[in-house]
């Protein structure tokens, strides 16, 4: 019989679920979809609607025909903090106390209001010291994910931190063709809301940082230039919208350089913030970059990729989350085919971690 995963990616302005079926060594998509979600519904990670959040995952799952109630899923947002720590070398036990105390001056909440975990990171047969990776999320956050499935009537297997899901569904990108172990490998993560990057040596987790600029802000710049609504600037962009690269044809219409103008001021704050936590990890760690993937709806947008190359001054690639599923999982269904698999990296990540559990 095969072994079963569901992912559940909640997003700020969609939820995209991800279907996994496990046969011996094959992993393969068998279900996956999208729903949109209402303007307001998840604000900073945290739900805000939690009856018209439910109802989405209902209509989801009912429209995908997914039966299993146990699910895997993640948050993100700026009361996500995941940072690496350096102990001495200590038992459990120690460690926990160690983590605990050293929490206070990475969580910018107070600690009666976060929930914390911790795990090892480094060698385990490690001698000197021992790195460890600390995650903590405001409780408000967890607590309104949970109010949503009791609603639904779900049962949460693993609550992950979104950044840490898409970096397992492009796993395959840590590594060189060669089969050796690329130095360091940057990962980001455009949503709505946010933007999410992180940074591995081979599956050693080295730095994240959660920027406040993602798809949303584009819509809102755009309907701030034009004074039209959130919903119009929205399909506008995902129209009309491009990031100018040099080469396009001057032929627009006032309507359209406003628009370009918005983006172009939202996509020169992403660059900076991008180039600020790269800057700050070589200076950090004494290390470079080796090379930039991205994913998420964000790259949709038109010359993205392209921009954020010449800006950053950094190798680029498009994820593939298709890359560790088995062939047939390309043709699983619409959203796949049309090349929309980049949305999906979260939802098929959260369902690679059930079956390889």
């Amino acid at each position: 019989m095969a072994k079963v995963s569901i992912g559940l990616d909640i997003g700020t302005s969609a939820i995209k679920v991800a279907q996994i079926n496990q046969y011996g060594d094959r992993y393969v998509l068998t279900r996956v979809g999208m729903i949109g979600l209402p303007l307001g519904a998840i604000e900073g990670g945290e739900v805000k609607d939690v009856n018209s959040v439910s109802q989405a995952i209902l209509r989801l799952l009912q429209n995908n025909n997914i039966t299993r109630k146990q699910v895997l899923a993640a948050v993100s947002g700026q009361t996500v903090i995941v940072r690496s720590l350096t102990f001495p070398m200590m038992t459990r036990k120690e460690l926990a106390e160690a983590v605990g105390y050293e929490a206070e001056r990475y969580i910018p909440f107070p600690t009666a209001e976060a929930v914390t975990d911790f795990d090892l990171v480094s060698d385990p047969l490690a001698k000197d010291e021992q790195e460890v990776m600390l995650v903590a999320a405001q409780r408000s956050v967890i607590d309104s994910h949970l109010a949503v499935f009791k609603r639904a009537k779900l049962r949460p297997l693993v609550i992950d931190v979104q950044s840490f899901a898409m970096a397992r569904a492009l796993s395959g990108y840590l590594y060189h063709p060669s089969g050796g172990i690329a130095s360091n490998v940057a990962m980001v993560d455009v949503g709505a809301g946010t933007t999410d990057l992180v940074i591995f040596r081979g599956e050693t987790f080295r730095f994240h940082r959660i920027i406040p600029i993602g798809g949303d802000y584009f819509s809102r710049a755009i309907a701030g230039r034009l004074s039209i609504n959130d919903e119009a600037a929205e399909t506008m962009k995902i129209t009309m919208g491009y990031v100018p690269i040099g080469d396009e044809r001057k032929t627009e219409s006032s309507e359209d350089a406003q628009m370009t103008a918005a983006i172009t001021g939202v996509m020169g704050e992403l660059v900076t913030e991008i180039r600020r936590s790269l800057d700050y990890f070589r200076l950090q760690f004494h290390e470079e970059i080796s090379k930039l993937v991205m994913a998420g709806g964000g790259t949709k947008l038109r010359n993205m990729v392209t921009f954020l190359e010449r800006e950053l001054g950094t190798k680029i690639e498009v994820g593939d989350p298709l890359a560790l599923l088995d062939p047939s999982s390309r043709n699983c269904s619409p959203e796949i085919t049309s090349n929309a698999g980049v949305i999906f990296a979260v939802a098929i990540g959260l369902a690679l971690r059930g079956v390889q559990a």
